[in-house]
């Protein structure tokens, strides 16, 4: 064999050697990846009640009251991620930003997450967030945050409860000729949510 056939396969040997490594390491950073879940929109039943329109979810353990004539329909745009609208009679929505001109909205997902649970219990615990507060829905410890507090746009509220490997998300965007009456839409709301 010539000096030139040996080099030629040594570099081949070390390119397959390095390319293997890289293949490697690439498909460990993969894994690192967690796969997020989101409860399905089909495993939201609502029914009317006595009382009002009851939504529930016998699969995540989580029920809750409709506020007074407001709509609940399965967010189009998020639908993948399992987001379900409450929307108030009056509400029009911004067809090119997606935000509320008008009205009360308040959106309800529910995520598989254990990176993202184990995270919101921490915060719970040493409460470090600028903008947030600790309270209690039905009888569990929750984040509520601010998450952006525009004065063109409104601000952006999440109410996150971390329950058994489940994380329950309710939030809501207060533009700012609603503030008052949206707010105390939201925490009506909240008062009326259940988890077993």
């Amino acid at each position: 064999m010539t000096k030139k056939a040996v080099i030629l396969i040594i570099v081949f040997v070390l390119l397959l050697g390095v390319g293997g490594v890289f293949w490697l390491l690439g498909s460990k950073n993969e894994s690192l990846i967690e796969e997020v879940k989101f409860e399905s929109p089909k495993n939201f039943v609502i029914e009317d009640t006595a009382e009002g329109k009851i939504v529930e979810n016998r699969n995540a353990g989580l029920s809750f009251k409709v506020p007074e004539g407001w709509k609940v329909e399965p967010n189009k745009d998020y639908i993948e991620e399992g987001l379900i609208d409450l929307l108030s009679p009056d509400v029009e929505i911004n067809g090119k930003t997606n935000f509320p001109e008008q009205g009360c909205g308040i959106a309800i997902r529910i995520e598989y997450n254990e990176t993202e649970f184990q995270l919101t219990k921490n915060i719970i615990e040493n409460l470090d967030i600028e903008d947030s507060e600790i309270i209690e829905i039905s009888k569990y410890s929750a984040l509520k945050e601010i998450v952006f507090d525009n004065p063109k746009i409104g601000r952006s509220i999440s109410v996150r409860v971390p329950v058994n490997n489940k994380l329950y998300f309710f939030e809501t965007l207060v533009i700012p000729k609603e503030k008052e009456r949206c707010l105390e839409e939201f925490n009506k709301f909240l008062e009326t949510v259940s988890i077993d």
